[in-house]
């Protein structure tokens, strides 16, 4: 009874303390002349919360001196960022599973001293998945003299976030302000901090409309070969489609291997593995169909919103981190691990874009207008506003 006497003691005095910190934080200036990013994810490594950092870090550079991004790993090859944009990697990666995922992450404690280093002089931190090891684990233990934003992108339920929570909210207390990326991560992120974060989605990077592309009668699959992302389901869909519609799929990952055995390269089956993102765009303008058959563990459907600015049709599970991305007057929407079903709705998209051509352009401009709403530059104002 003792020890535990002792213990509520001790946390009172953080209590205290951390509470006598953020009294005397000073008021932030008005205008944000540098801006650190943290990612915990090596960049090199293709994933939807490097791709917003980056675009993130451009638009940032529009309206501020410099900005700063740091992650571990390496700098990835041919990456397109403003001049008064600098990238610093910290440490190497080691690969975790970790939400039916492969994370590239660091986990050497003295790389988060360096990332505490290098951004001393910054005026404002965009961390993004505070909590992910361990580059900002040091900035967020010690509260100091600049503003952070945290922006929470993971969806989980596991039972460790719950078991996490004690030390995660003792972290957020140096948060100034806390977001999440969808309702989903909202869940999330409210168990790991006690707040209420508000939600400003994740952005794209908007191109013209292009009416005259030629389309190939195709179905596209991009994305890491995880179990979670669905492409064994969407093989077995194929594989009962009568209609010789060909499958592009694009990426790798843990199940690549067993997948390609069981199911080999034939005349309607391509496997493309790894791929610039100017193959990936220019496979994304010329099919007919992007089909996104996940099971679960999302929480934004970013690639969906990228697959209806290049003007494909959209084709994805009924989950809770893509309902919100994914109207179904503008997508077709499928039971998460129902191949049967799958390949059905596959068989209506392609029926519809051979024999009803003036319905189905008329859904993908429809859907290409929706995601114009998630324009990166306007995502950007919405953290510089709160800046």
């Amino acid at each position: 009874m003792k020890k535990i006497l002792y213990l509520l003691f001790f946390v009172c005095l953080f209590e205290i303390y951390f509470a006598f910190k953020r009294l005397k934080k000073p008021i932030h200036k008005q205008k944000t002349n540098s801006i650190g990013i943290i990612c915990p994810y090596d960049l090199s490594v293709h994933g939807g919360v490097q791709k917003q950092v980056i675009g993130l870090a451009n638009e940032y550079s529009k309206y501020t001196e410099s900005v700063i991004i740091i992650a571990p790993g390496s700098i990835p090859q041919n990456i397109k960022i403003q001049q008064n944009v600098t990238i610093k990697t910290i440490g190497s990666t080691i690969n975790i599973k970790a939400n039916g995922s492969i994370a590239p992450i660091c986990i050497n404690l003295m790389s988060s001293y360096e990332v505490y280093k290098i951004l001393a002089d910054v005026d404002v931190v965009h961390i993004h998945e505070p909590f992910a090891p361990v580059l900002s684990w040091i900035l967020l233990l010690c509260i100091g003299k600049k503003k952070i934003i945290a922006t929470f992108h993971r969806y989980s339920d596991s039972f460790y976030d719950i078991f996490a929570s004690p030390f995660t909210r003792f972290m957020s207390r140096a948060i100034d302000v806390c977001v999440a990326v969808s309702p989903e991560a909202f869940k999330t992120s409210h168990v790991l901090t006690a707040s209420h974060p508000l939600i400003i989605p994740n952005g794209i990077t908007i191109r013209p409309f292009n009416y005259k592309r030629e389309i190939q009668p195709k179905i596209v699959f991009i994305g890491r070969h995880e179990k979670r992302k669905g492409l064994e389901v969407l093989l077995r869909a194929h594989e009962m489609i009568e209609e010789h519609i060909c499958l592009e799929i694009i990426g790798k990952g843990v199940q690549t291997d067993l997948l390609m055995k069981n199911y080999p390269e034939t005349n309607n089956r391509k496997w493309k593995g790894v791929v610039s993102d100017e193959i990936r765009d220019h496979t994304l303008n010329t099919c007919c169909i992007f089909c996104v058959p996940s099971l679960g563990g999302e929480s934004f459907g970013i690639v969906l919103l990228e697959a209806m600015i290049c003007g494909a049709s959209v084709i994805a599970s009924d989950i809770p981190g893509y309902n919100s991305v994914c109207p179904n007057d503008v997508t077709r929407i499928v039971t998460p691990n129902n191949p049967i079903e799958l390949s059905q709705k596959l068989m209506e998209d392609f029926l519809e874009f051979t024999y009803n051509r003036n319905k189905w352009d008329e859904k993908r401009m429809k859907a290409y207008n929706y995601a114009c709403t998630f324009d990166m530059g306007i995502i950007a104002k919405k953290y510089l506003q709160l800046m």
